[in-house]
């Protein structure tokens, strides 16, 4: 049995989630990851530099899964969404949380706040293969 470290799983939209930001398309993986999450309960929320990401997630019938969503424009930085994320989930430790992006400036910021992250390849997006790799999953399917 797994034992968890995590609660909150903490998510980038664009080439993490997404692919194709013109005509945004969920990477291959993203429901399998998104189901798998949602069934081992985990709390799940996105901190994007995209000002149209909660039109994105509803647009491919994903908002559901998430908890809280931080997208922030110009003006804002990824700071900004993390801190509105934390006030969103007070009860929450910073280490019962991960952070998925494909820039590493961003997976470095939030170790900074002593947040874990997973560098992710914008080719792939994120997959089962990462929850794995972290411990947030047990199985492969």
């Amino acid at each position: 049995m797994l034992m968890k470290k995590y609660k909150l799983v903490i998510f980038d939209l664009d080439d993490v989630l997404i692919k194709n930001r013109n005509i945004p398309e969920l990477h291959d993986d993203t429901i399998n990851v998104l189901n798998a999450l949602k069934h081992e309960k985990y709390m799940i929320a996105l901190c994007s530099h995209n000002c149209n990401a909660s039109k994105i997630l509803d647009r491919h019938n994903i908002k559901k899964y998430f908890g809280k969503v931080a997208g922030y424009c110009k003006g804002d930085t990824k700071i900004d969404n993390l801190k509105d994320i934390l006030a969103h989930y007070p009860k929450l430790d910073v280490a019962e949380m991960i952070f998925f992006d494909d820039l590493i400036e961003n997976i470095n910021l939030f170790k900074e706040h002593n947040i874990d992250g997973c560098l992710i390849s914008p080719k792939t997006g994120i997959t089962m293969r990462h929850l794995y790799d972290t411990n947030l999953i047990d199985y492969m399917v």
